[in-house]
């Protein structure tokens, strides 16, 4: 895959949907990856564990933010195994 992109956790402020400076924590990472995974979204890891997607992907801050969404929300999660 070409053209990875490191993913950052997306959040609303306002208007504005807002990258965080960090990849998240091991536990966001996690469940991001079984976010990805479920709408089959290719994703690597990197060595340092960040999850690399499509740039395509990390272009669109709203679908980032509805994937940042899901990761934190355990219902979703649970009825998504």
């Amino acid at each position: 895959m070409a053209d990875l992109v490191a993913f950052h956790p997306v959040h609303r402020s306002g208007d504005e949907l807002l990258a965080a400076a960090d990849v998240g924590s091991d536990e966001f990472r996690d469940r991001l990856r079984r976010v990805l995974s479920f709408y089959r979204v290719p994703w690597r890891t990197r060595e340092d564990g960040a999850v690399l997607v499509p740039k395509s992907i990390w272009a669109d801050r709203d679908t980032c933010w509805n994937y940042t969404s899901k990761a934190e929300d355990d219902e979703w999660l649970a009825a998504h195994v």
